[in-house]
């Protein structure tokens, strides 16, 4: 058993436990606040995206769209900074009140939730992960979906794939086991490589570092990639 199915089989137990020791119920009593912190990553149709994104990591503009437009009719939409100071002084907020939050700095928030916010007056915060702005880069969990995907296209490119992480220092068998898996062309490519991500996030950092170093310089070496920005600039940010 690896250590992400041990950590899943311990959620479900727990979450068992309190169920029928209807501990759920008395937590929800206790911990159920009149406000909510919604959180978004990205805002984007990942069809128009050079590399699959992990579920629970976008939201389609017209999906964002649909909620924006909700959330105006039907919920009191605050400030992160009035929902900080409020909890700071006590103040009871009404019912259903939200505050609206992205990570990041994604570009695709400047293009498509910005605009409508403004339109909505909608206030939102953005936390940003100032060393990506302005840049082409991406957070490594994303270079492996497309350094994976793009070198899967072919059986030449995958092969070459399977040879660079022949290394049992840098690749152990059990993650060549998730990146075979993550390189075929099957309907489960996308569950594959989401299994893929999270076991590398588990393994200590320099393995992951050297196994990831070897990845990326063979999608430097066969593949051409668009000159594409993935985050906003300072400019937009200022906006």
């Amino acid at each position: 058993m690896t250590k992400q199915e041990l950590k899943f089989l311990i959620r479900r137990l727990l979450a068992k436990g309190m169920y029928r020791s209807n501990a759920l119920s008395i937590v929800r009593g206790f911990s159920q606040p009149s406000w909510k912190v919604l959180t978004y990553h990205r805002v984007v149709d990942p069809d128009q995206l050079d590399y699959p994104l992990q579920p629970g990591m976008y939201v389609r503009p017209e999906t964002f769209a649909m909620q924006m437009e909700t959330l105006k009719l039907k919920a009191n939409v605050i400030a992160l900074e009035e929902l900080v100071v409020g909890l700071r002084l006590g103040t009871e907020f009404p019912p259903n009140t939200v505050v609206i939050t992205f990570d990041d700095g994604w570009l695709d928030n400047y293009q498509n939730a910005f605009p409508l916010l403004r339109e909505l007056a909608l206030p939102a915060t953005i936390c940003l992960a100032t060393s990506f702005l302005g840049t082409n880069e991406l957070f490594w969990s994303d270079k492996v979906s497309r350094a994976v995907v793009g070198l899967s296209k072919t059986e030449s490119t995958r092969q070459l794939l399977r040879e660079r992480a022949a290394d049992p220092v840098s690749w152990p068998s059990d993650l060549r086991f998730f990146l075979e898996n993550a390189c075929t062309l099957t309907e489960e490519r996308q569950a594959a490589l989401d299994r893929l991500i999270e076991e590398l996030k588990l393994v200590p950092l320099e393995q992951r570092e050297n196994a990831l170093k070897g990845l990326f310089a063979l999608e430097e070496e066969l593949l051409t990639r668009p000159d594409r920005r993935y985050f906003m600039n300072w400019e937009e940010v200022r906006e």
